[in-house]
């Protein structure tokens, strides 16, 4: 658990960082969002968070062993929340502060032993709840942002985003097969976007935690450049 709410707070203090460095114009436009704008990113990542935290707060209500996965969405304390892209950027940041906090006090609610193990609650794909909170509350955030800095031709900005969370994703404690996928989407984004002396390595790298993943590698046309070199 401490290990998630250290990986939360470097997630939030980088969308912090992002959001800082946001130019004037996005930050005062009052204007319908564009598919690119930090209005619709931010809500976005409002959404993924209320639906994380109606999930956790099932966790706390529901014995340590449930018959049934929990629910992907249910009646939650942020279910009044608007996630309203439309309004100003800075509602938009109160809400994520509101919904960000509110997630924390339910993970220091949680315990060890309802977040991973074999007696952990499950999410619909048979996760734990731990790895689905890692997933969707440090893992999804840092690609999202990642994401809009490559809508705004900003590839450096991008790269060490997704860089910085490969280097959290490797520390101990985390499963070695998340390890390998995220160091295996590292090697799709370096791949895609020419960065080739890094692609055999990263590979090669995500195979030795996630072995599994061979098949994904081999079927993969975004890594074809590799395949020879995988036997």
């Amino acid at each position: 658990k401490l290990l998630l709410l250290t990986l939360l707070q470097n997630a939030r203090v980088m969308q912090q960082s992002w959001l800082y460095g946001l130019n004037e114009e996005e930050r005062k436009a009052n204007n319908a969002p564009t598919d690119q704008s930090a209005r619709i990113y931010l809500t976005h990542l409002n959404k993924e968070y209320v639906q994380l935290t109606a999930q956790m707060e099932v966790a706390l209500s529901g014995p340590p062993l449930r018959e049934k996965p929990l629910p992907t969405q249910t009646t939650t304390r942020t279910q009044d929340v608007q996630c309203d892209e439309h309004q100003p950027l800075s509602a938009i940041v109160h809400e994520s502060d509101d919904i960000y906090q509110h997630l924390v006090t339910l993970l220091q609610q949680l315990s060890d032993e309802s977040l991973a193990g074999p007696h952990a609650q499950r999410g619909e794909s048979g996760d734990a709840l731990g790895s689905i909170i890692l997933d969707r509350a440090f893992v999804y955030p840092l690609e999202h942002i990642a994401q809009y800095y490559l809508e705004h031709n900003d590839l450096a900005r991008a790269r060490y985003l997704r860089e910085t969370l490969v280097i959290h994703l490797l520390q101990p404690g985390i499963a070695p097969s998340t390890k390998g996928i995220g160091l295996y989407n590292l090697a799709c984004f370096y791949a895609r976007y020419n960065i080739l002396d890094k692609v055999l390595y990263t590979i090669i790298e995500a195979l030795r935690y996630n072995p599994e993943l061979k098949t994904w590698v081999l079927n993969d046309p975004d890594l074809v450049i590799v395949h020879h070199h995988i036997t």
